[in-house]
Protein backbone atom coordinates (compact mmCIF):
# COMPACT_ATOMS: atom_id res chain seq x y z
CA UNK A 1 0.00 0.00 0.00
CA UNK A 2 1.27 3.35 -0.87
CA UNK A 3 0.77 5.82 1.71
CA UNK A 4 0.65 9.29 0.95
CA UNK A 5 -0.01 12.77 1.55
CA UNK A 6 0.05 16.23 -0.06
CA UNK A 7 -1.18 19.83 0.78
CA UNK A 8 -0.63 23.44 -0.92
CA UNK A 9 -0.78 26.77 0.74
CA UNK A 10 -0.65 30.54 -0.21
CA UNK A 11 1.99 31.58 2.31
CA UNK A 12 1.79 34.41 3.99
CA UNK A 13 2.88 36.92 1.46
CA UNK A 14 1.44 36.07 -1.63
CA UNK A 15 -2.30 36.85 -2.55
CA UNK A 16 -2.03 33.97 -5.32
CA UNK A 17 -1.04 30.46 -4.94
CA UNK A 18 0.74 29.48 -8.36
CA UNK A 19 1.62 26.12 -6.80
CA UNK A 20 -0.60 22.75 -7.77
CA UNK A 21 0.51 18.91 -7.19
CA UNK A 22 -0.96 15.94 -9.03
CA UNK A 23 -1.61 12.68 -6.49
CA UNK A 24 -2.67 10.06 -8.74
CA UNK A 25 -1.38 6.51 -6.74
CA UNK A 26 -3.55 4.66 -9.65
CA UNK A 27 -0.85 5.87 -11.78
CA UNK A 28 2.23 6.33 -9.73
CA UNK A 29 2.43 9.40 -10.56
CA UNK A 30 2.92 12.23 -8.16
CA UNK A 31 4.26 15.87 -9.21
CA UNK A 32 4.49 19.16 -7.74
CA UNK A 33 4.40 22.48 -10.21
CA UNK A 34 5.23 25.80 -9.43
CA UNK A 35 4.05 28.55 -11.17
CA UNK A 36 7.08 30.90 -12.48
CA UNK A 37 6.40 34.43 -9.67
CA UNK A 38 7.27 37.96 -11.96
CA UNK A 39 5.22 36.24 -14.85
CA UNK A 40 1.67 36.54 -15.90
CA UNK A 41 -0.24 33.49 -15.02
CA UNK A 42 1.85 31.21 -13.44
CA UNK A 43 -0.90 29.52 -11.84
CA UNK A 44 -2.48 28.95 -15.19
CA UNK A 45 1.10 27.92 -16.77
CA UNK A 46 1.59 25.36 -13.21
CA UNK A 47 -1.97 24.02 -14.07
CA UNK A 48 -1.46 23.12 -17.87
CA UNK A 49 1.69 21.54 -16.71
CA UNK A 50 0.10 19.40 -14.18
CA UNK A 51 -2.82 18.23 -16.39
CA UNK A 52 -0.90 17.45 -19.32
CA UNK A 53 1.86 15.37 -17.63
CA UNK A 54 -0.92 13.64 -16.04
CA UNK A 55 -2.99 12.95 -19.22
CA UNK A 56 0.62 12.05 -20.95
CA UNK A 57 1.67 10.02 -18.39
CA UNK A 58 -1.51 7.98 -18.03
CA UNK A 59 -1.09 7.20 -21.86
CA UNK A 60 2.28 6.57 -22.73
CA UNK A 61 3.81 5.94 -19.28
CA UNK A 62 6.68 8.22 -20.75
CA UNK A 63 7.47 10.90 -17.70
CA UNK A 64 10.51 12.71 -19.31
CA UNK A 65 8.04 12.62 -22.26
CA UNK A 66 5.01 14.12 -20.56
CA UNK A 67 7.20 16.73 -18.78
CA UNK A 68 8.71 17.85 -22.38
CA UNK A 69 4.88 17.77 -23.92
CA UNK A 70 4.16 20.15 -21.05
CA UNK A 71 6.64 22.59 -22.06
CA UNK A 72 4.87 22.75 -25.78
CA UNK A 73 1.12 23.06 -24.30
CA UNK A 74 2.47 25.78 -22.50
CA UNK A 75 4.04 27.36 -25.26
CA UNK A 76 1.21 26.86 -27.60
CA UNK A 77 -0.86 28.63 -25.04
CA UNK A 78 1.32 31.08 -24.84
CA UNK A 79 1.16 31.99 -28.16
CA UNK A 80 -2.88 31.64 -28.58
CA UNK A 81 -2.11 34.66 -25.67
CA UNK A 82 -4.52 31.82 -23.55
CA UNK A 83 -2.90 33.09 -20.79
CA UNK A 84 -0.13 35.20 -19.92
CA UNK A 85 2.95 36.36 -21.86
CA UNK A 86 6.12 34.51 -20.96
CA UNK A 87 4.08 32.09 -18.13
CA UNK A 88 6.00 29.25 -17.10
CA UNK A 89 6.00 26.64 -14.37
CA UNK A 90 8.75 24.42 -12.58
CA UNK A 91 7.99 20.52 -12.27
CA UNK A 92 9.41 17.95 -9.96
CA UNK A 93 7.36 14.65 -10.67
CA UNK A 94 7.83 11.06 -9.55
CA UNK A 95 6.63 7.80 -11.20
CA UNK A 96 6.92 4.86 -8.57
CA UNK A 97 6.01 1.29 -9.71
CA UNK A 98 6.32 -0.92 -6.74
CA UNK A 99 9.59 0.23 -4.71
CA UNK A 100 10.90 1.71 -8.29
CA UNK A 101 11.27 5.04 -8.87
CA UNK A 102 11.94 7.64 -11.52
CA UNK A 103 12.22 11.19 -10.90
CA UNK A 104 12.36 14.19 -13.70
CA UNK A 105 11.88 17.27 -13.13
CA UNK A 106 12.59 21.13 -14.95
CA UNK A 107 13.38 24.26 -12.19
CA UNK A 108 14.06 24.29 -8.60
CA UNK A 109 11.46 22.14 -7.10
CA UNK A 110 13.09 19.34 -5.30
CA UNK A 111 12.91 15.53 -4.36
CA UNK A 112 14.12 14.26 -1.24
CA UNK A 113 14.73 11.25 0.31
CA UNK A 114 13.69 10.56 4.08
CA UNK A 115 15.01 7.37 5.91
CA UNK A 116 16.46 9.36 9.17
CA UNK A 117 18.53 11.08 7.24
CA UNK A 118 17.32 13.83 4.38
CA UNK A 119 19.19 13.63 1.07
CA UNK A 120 18.58 15.79 -2.02
CA UNK A 121 18.34 13.61 -5.13
CA UNK A 122 17.28 16.39 -7.45
CA UNK A 123 19.52 19.58 -8.52
CA UNK A 124 18.17 22.38 -9.14
CA UNK A 125 18.36 23.98 -12.43
CA UNK A 126 19.18 27.63 -10.52
CA UNK A 127 21.99 30.09 -11.07
CA UNK A 128 23.27 29.69 -7.12
CA UNK A 129 23.23 25.93 -7.66
CA UNK A 130 25.73 26.11 -10.66
CA UNK A 131 27.87 28.02 -8.65
CA UNK A 132 27.94 25.41 -5.89
CA UNK A 133 28.98 23.38 -8.48
CA UNK A 134 31.56 25.27 -9.80
CA UNK A 135 32.90 25.55 -5.89
CA UNK A 136 32.31 29.07 -5.82
CA UNK A 137 30.06 29.21 -2.89
CA UNK A 138 28.76 26.49 -0.60
CA UNK A 139 25.73 25.16 0.18
CA UNK A 140 25.29 27.26 3.23
CA UNK A 141 25.70 30.17 1.24
CA UNK A 142 23.88 29.34 -1.43
CA UNK A 143 20.56 28.86 0.97
CA UNK A 144 21.11 33.16 1.81
CA UNK A 145 22.14 34.01 -1.75
CA UNK A 146 20.61 37.04 -3.28
CA UNK A 147 20.15 35.61 -6.12
CA UNK A 148 18.93 32.52 -5.25
CA UNK A 149 15.69 33.33 -7.41
CA UNK A 150 17.37 32.94 -10.47
CA UNK A 151 16.62 29.24 -12.54
CA UNK A 152 18.11 28.52 -15.98
CA UNK A 153 15.46 26.18 -16.66
CA UNK A 154 11.59 26.17 -16.91
CA UNK A 155 8.46 24.95 -18.55
CA UNK A 156 7.19 27.39 -20.99
CA UNK A 157 8.40 31.08 -20.80
CA UNK A 158 9.66 31.37 -24.13
CA UNK A 159 10.78 29.05 -26.93
CA UNK A 160 14.01 30.58 -26.97
CA UNK A 161 14.73 29.19 -23.73
CA UNK A 162 16.08 25.49 -24.32
CA UNK A 163 14.36 22.69 -22.29
CA UNK A 164 16.45 19.77 -20.41
CA UNK A 165 14.42 17.63 -18.46
CA UNK A 166 16.64 15.87 -15.78
CA UNK A 167 16.10 12.78 -14.67
CA UNK A 168 17.09 9.91 -11.64
CA UNK A 169 16.09 6.30 -11.00
CA UNK A 170 16.27 4.39 -7.94
CA UNK A 171 14.23 1.77 -5.81
CA UNK A 172 12.95 2.64 -2.21
CA UNK A 173 14.77 0.65 0.61
CA UNK A 174 12.41 -0.49 3.80
CA UNK A 175 11.57 2.60 5.47
CA UNK A 176 12.76 5.30 3.33
CA UNK A 177 10.34 8.29 1.85
CA UNK A 178 10.18 10.58 -0.71
CA UNK A 179 9.72 14.09 -0.47
CA UNK A 180 8.75 16.41 -2.97
CA UNK A 181 8.40 20.34 -2.26
CA UNK A 182 8.26 23.68 -4.38
CA UNK A 183 10.84 26.27 -3.44
CA UNK A 184 8.45 27.72 -1.07
CA UNK A 185 10.00 25.21 1.99
CA UNK A 186 13.61 25.35 1.04
CA UNK A 187 13.53 29.15 0.94
CA UNK A 188 12.51 29.07 4.47
CA UNK A 189 13.90 25.78 5.67
CA UNK A 190 16.91 24.80 5.32
CA UNK A 191 17.98 20.82 5.14
CA UNK A 192 18.54 20.56 8.46
CA UNK A 193 15.42 22.16 9.59
CA UNK A 194 13.32 19.97 7.56
CA UNK A 195 15.19 17.00 8.81
CA UNK A 196 14.82 18.53 12.19
CA UNK A 197 10.34 18.55 11.44
CA UNK A 198 10.43 15.06 9.51
CA UNK A 199 12.01 13.24 12.49
CA UNK A 200 9.27 13.98 14.89
CA UNK A 201 6.76 12.76 12.91
CA UNK A 202 6.38 9.43 10.88
CA UNK A 203 2.70 9.49 9.19
CA UNK A 204 3.20 11.55 5.96
CA UNK A 205 -0.10 13.60 6.98
CA UNK A 206 1.59 15.10 10.20
CA UNK A 207 4.66 15.36 8.11
CA UNK A 208 3.27 17.53 5.70
CA UNK A 209 1.37 19.59 8.10
CA UNK A 210 4.78 20.15 10.50
CA UNK A 211 6.76 21.23 7.05
CA UNK A 212 3.74 23.49 5.88
CA UNK A 213 3.54 25.17 9.71
CA UNK A 214 7.36 25.19 9.76
CA UNK A 215 8.00 27.48 6.51
CA UNK A 216 4.95 29.73 7.30
CA UNK A 217 6.26 30.46 10.56
CA UNK A 218 10.00 31.24 9.23
CA UNK A 219 8.07 33.81 7.02
CA UNK A 220 6.21 32.04 4.54
CA UNK A 221 6.80 34.36 1.84
CA UNK A 222 6.31 32.21 -0.87
CA UNK A 223 3.72 29.78 -1.96
CA UNK A 224 4.39 26.29 -0.02
CA UNK A 225 3.90 22.47 -1.76
CA UNK A 226 4.80 19.47 0.13
CA UNK A 227 3.67 15.75 -0.77
CA UNK A 228 5.37 13.02 1.08
CA UNK A 229 5.37 9.56 -0.57
CA UNK A 230 5.69 6.36 1.83
CA UNK A 231 5.58 2.95 -0.16
CA UNK A 232 5.26 1.14 3.37
CA UNK A 233 2.54 1.01 5.98
CA UNK A 234 2.24 4.14 8.23
CA UNK A 235 3.58 3.50 11.84
CA UNK A 236 1.62 4.99 14.68
CA UNK A 237 3.25 8.57 16.12
CA UNK A 238 4.12 6.76 19.16
CA UNK A 239 6.69 4.47 17.55
CA UNK A 240 9.15 7.23 16.52
CA UNK A 241 12.49 6.31 18.05
CA UNK A 242 14.10 8.25 20.60
CA UNK A 243 17.44 8.99 18.38
CA UNK A 244 14.91 10.38 15.56
CA UNK A 245 13.14 12.79 18.35
CA UNK A 246 16.76 14.15 19.90
CA UNK A 247 17.94 15.02 16.03
CA UNK A 248 18.93 18.46 16.55
CA UNK A 249 18.51 20.93 13.89
CA UNK A 250 19.31 24.73 13.14
CA UNK A 251 16.45 27.52 12.04
CA UNK A 252 17.31 30.74 10.51
CA UNK A 253 16.09 34.01 11.48
CA UNK A 254 14.85 36.72 9.37
CA UNK A 255 18.32 38.61 9.31
CA UNK A 256 19.88 35.59 8.10
CA UNK A 257 17.54 34.80 5.47
CA UNK A 258 16.33 38.56 4.34
CA UNK A 259 13.37 38.99 2.13
CA UNK A 260 13.67 38.65 -1.53
CA UNK A 261 10.97 39.91 -3.95
CA UNK A 262 10.33 36.37 -4.74
CA UNK A 263 10.22 36.97 -8.58
CA UNK A 264 11.75 33.95 -10.29
CA UNK A 265 13.56 34.94 -13.38
CA UNK A 266 14.76 32.23 -16.27
CA UNK A 267 17.93 32.74 -18.09
CA UNK A 268 17.05 31.85 -21.58
CA UNK A 269 19.15 28.79 -23.37
CA UNK A 270 19.17 28.37 -27.20
CA UNK A 271 15.94 25.86 -28.24
CA UNK A 272 16.48 22.24 -27.97
CA UNK A 273 13.00 21.46 -28.48
CA UNK A 274 12.32 17.32 -28.58
CA UNK A 275 10.45 16.12 -31.37
CA UNK A 276 7.50 13.98 -30.40
CA UNK A 277 5.30 11.24 -32.38
CA UNK A 278 1.87 9.18 -32.02
CA UNK A 279 0.23 9.28 -28.47
CA UNK A 280 2.18 12.33 -26.82
CA UNK A 281 1.42 14.13 -30.35
CA UNK A 282 -2.23 13.49 -30.08
CA UNK A 283 -2.49 14.12 -26.16
CA UNK A 284 -0.95 17.34 -27.02
CA UNK A 285 -3.26 18.29 -29.59
CA UNK A 286 -6.02 17.54 -27.41
CA UNK A 287 -4.79 19.52 -24.44
CA UNK A 288 -4.52 22.15 -26.94
CA UNK A 289 -8.17 22.16 -27.67
CA UNK A 290 -8.62 22.39 -24.16
CA UNK A 291 -6.49 25.17 -22.93
CA UNK A 292 -8.64 27.05 -25.40
CA UNK A 293 -12.08 26.37 -24.16
CA UNK A 294 -10.72 27.46 -20.74
CA UNK A 295 -8.54 30.34 -21.35
CA UNK A 296 -10.42 32.07 -24.04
Amino acid sequence: MINYAAETHRGNVRKLNEDCYAAAPELGLWLVADGVGGHASGDVASTLTRDTIKSVYRDTGNLVGAIESAHQVVLGAIARKEGGANMGSTVIAVALKDREYQIAWVGDSRAYLWDGTLTLLSTDHSFVEALVAKGAITREEAFKHPKRNVITQSIGVSPNAGLQVDEITGVLARGEKLLLCSDGLNDELNDASIANILSHHVSPEAQVNELIKGALDSGGRDNITIVVIDPDEALPENKITESLITRQAHLHTDAENPDLDRHTIVMDKPANLPEHSGGVKKTINNLFASAKKIFK
